[in-house]
């Protein structure tokens, strides 16, 4: 039987990718968006999309969330979707590691 894994035996990273959207798109209000433009020409964090990755044993998984806008990561942390991203990424993670088993178990390479 599969056992899921835990957020404490994975590895989780963070990364801010460049935004493509524009900022204009996500805010109405225009003192918002010079702004977050400003920042962004000095942060990447200002306009990013986050990428929260989840690794064990070689298998990844990896949860985007577009049209953010943050100081720098230590916010992110703190921000509840960095915690609803780790939960995404871990089941994720975990759905591919059970298909990776049973496929396996199925072979007979894995008997338990």
């Amino acid at each position: 039987m599969f056992k899921q894994l835990t957020e404490s035996e994975v590895k989780f990273s963070i990364n801010a990718i460049p935004e493509n959207d524009a900022i204009e798109d996500h805010f109405d209000d225009a003192e918002i968006v010079a702004q977050v433009k400003s920042d962004a020409e000095h942060n990447l964090w200002a306009w990013c999309c986050i990428a929260v990755k989840a690794e064990w044993e070689g298998y990844i998984a990896t949860v985007y969330l577009g049209g953010c806008s943050y100081s720098g990561e230590a916010e992110f942390r703190c921000d509840e979707y960095f915690n609803d991203m780790k939960k995404d990424a871990l089941d994720l993670l975990n759905r591919r590691v059970e298909r990776e088993y049973y496929r396996l178990q199925e072979r007979r390479v894995v008997s338990y």
